[in-house]
C-alpha cells in the first residue's frame, strides 16, 4: 500500500509539473504569437493541446515555441537593420531628430510583418526625399557657378578679393566640397539665399553698366565718334 501510495504521489507531482509546464508554454506561445501578429488560421497551440498524453503534449508545446521564438529573433534582427538604415537617412536629412522620428524609430514589442512593411515604406519615402534634395543642391549650386562666371568673380577672387561674410557656401564650393554640404532644408536655403544676393548684385552691376553706356554714348556724340566705332565696342 505504501508503495503505491508513493507512486501515486510520484505520478501525481509529475503530472502537476507536466501541466505547470505545459501552461507556462502556452502562455509565452500566445504572447509570441500576438508580437509576430501570428493569424489566427495558422496557429498550432490548438495542436498542442490535442495531443494524448501531457508529455507529448509539452514536447508539441516546446517545438511550436522554439520555432516562434526563431522567428521573433529573425524579425527582431530584420527591424534593428531597418530602423538603422532609417535613422541613418533622417540624419542625412536633418541634424537632428524630430519627436516623430524618434518615437517611430521605436521597436517595442512589435515583430509583426506590418510593422516590417512600415518601416520599408518610411525607408522608401526617406530616400526619395534625399534623392530630390540631391538634385535640388546639384541645381543651385550650378546656378550659384553660372552666376559667379557672369559676375567675373572668379577673376576678382584671383585678384585677391575674399568672399565677404555670410558667404560660406561660396568657400565650400569653390573648394568644390558641394557633396559634403549636408542637405537640410536650412542648407539648401542657404544655397537660394545666396543665389538671390547672387542675382540681386547682377541687377546692381547691370544698372550701373547701363547708366556708363548712356553716359559714353552721350560722350560719344560730342565728339562726333562714328556709329561703327561705336558699336564695335
Amino acid at each position: 500500500k505504501r508503495v503505491f501510495e508513493n507512486k501515486l504521489s510520484s505520478t501525481q507531482e509529475m503530472k502537476c509539473s507536466l501541466v505547470s509546464q505545459i501552461r507556462l508554454a502556452s502562455a509565452r506561445i500566445t504572447t509570441i504569437e500576438r508580437e509576430i501578429g501570428t493569424p489566427e488560421a495558422e496557429s498550432r497551440a490548438s495542436e498542442c493541446q490535442a495531443h494524448t498524453t501531457l508529455r507529448t503534449s509539452l514536447v508539441a508545446h516546446k517545438e511550436y515555441l522554439k520555432s516562434l521564438e526563431a522567428t521573433k529573433l529573425a524579425r527582431a534582427s530584420t527591424l534593428s537593420k531597418k530602423a538603422d538604415e532609417l535613422r541613418e537617412l533622417f540624419f542625412q536629412l536633418e541634424d537632428t531628430l524630430s519627436a516623430d522620428q524618434t518615437k517611430f524609430l521605436k521597436l517595442g514589442s512589435d515583430y509583426t510583418i506590418g510593422r516590417i512593411d512600415q518601416l520599408d515604406a518610411r525607408i522608401a519615402e526617406q530616400a526619395a526625399e534625399l534623392a530630390s534634395r540631391q538634385a535640388q543642391r546639384t541645381t543651385l549650386v550650378a546656378m550659384i557657378r553660372d552666376l559667379w562666371d557672369q559676375l567675373g568673380l572668379h577673376e576678382e577672387w584671383a585678384a585677391g578679393k575674399k568672399c565677404e561674410d555670410g558667404e560660406e557656401v561660396d568657400e565650400v564650393i569653390k573648394a568644390g566640397a558641394e557633396e559634403d554640404l549636408k542637405v537640410t532644408l536650412e542648407n539648401l536655403e542657404k544655397l537660394r539665399e545666396r543665389i538671390s544676393k547672387l542675382q540681386e548684385e547682377k541687377a546692381v552691376r547691370k544698372e550701373e553698366q547701363m547708366r556708363l553706356f548712356a553716359h559714353l554714348a552721350t560722350l560719344w556724340e560730342r565728339v562726333r565718334t562714328p556709329g561703327a566705332e561705336a558699336d564695335a565696342f
